[in-house]
């Protein structure tokens, strides 16, 4: 898409005669990005190999210390719950870096969906449903929403609702696959949010 928006600015210099105007830097800005993009997708499929056993409450401590200045700059009421069900020995089998990667995203999303609201919040709430082994997490924020249309085509690339590519939620919804969880968009406007994203990944 943004090389063939180039070749359209090079057509439209070249029948002007805009001969001072010189595309050459935004060409190789072009071909840097690519050379970016490309080289974190192969980074991102190299590591889904590398898993561990995570300890729960460890990794959302974690989680909660990496996003805290950022919540804070941005005067984000920022809060995650963990189930008391959850005992401290309770682990999953993921990569703890694309996992955290994964919650940044959602986490950035939020932050511009946020961009105009007064009192912004965001919750991070864990669950476990002990008869299917698995953790349920839900990361709601009471941002702008997503339009009924964006919603269909979350998960696919340049269908974000907030000027991004999509390429954050596809990327996460394929990391999250890997790990045997899945990812979708839910409901739960009751609770006073208005976005609402939940994750389940097994207990191993």
């Amino acid at each position: 898409i943004i090389e063939a928006q180039i070749r359209g600015f090079d057509l439209k210099i070249l029948n002007k005669r805009y001969d001072e105007i010189d595309t050459s830097i935004l060409k190789n800005s072009y071909k840097d990005i690519e050379k970016l993009v490309v080289g974190s997708l192969d980074k991102v499929n190299a590591s889904k190999l590398s898993k561990s056993r995570i300890p729960v409450h460890s990794f959302f401590n974690d989680l909660e210390h990496q996003l805290k200045d950022q919540m804070l700059e941005r005067q984000v009421d920022f809060e995650i719950s963990i189930n008391n069900n959850i005992l401290k020995d309770f682990s999953l089998f993921a990569s703890r870096e694309l996992l955290l990667t994964v919650f940044d995203n959602l986490s950035n999303n939020s932050l511009k969906a946020l961009s105009t609201i007064e009192n912004p919040k965001i919750k991070l709430e864990v669950t476990y449903h002990e008869i299917k082994r698995e953790y349920i997490i839900f990361f709601s924020d009471n941002g702008v929403g997503i339009s009924s249309d964006n919603i269909v085509s979350l998960f696919t690339l340049w269908s974000s609702g907030t000027n991004g590519t999509g390429i954050g939620l596809s990327a996460s919804r394929d990391i999250i696959e890997d790990m045997g969880g899945t990812i979708s968009y839910v409901d739960r406007e009751d609770t006073g949010y208005k976005t609402t994203f939940m994750i389940k990944l097994p207990r191993r």
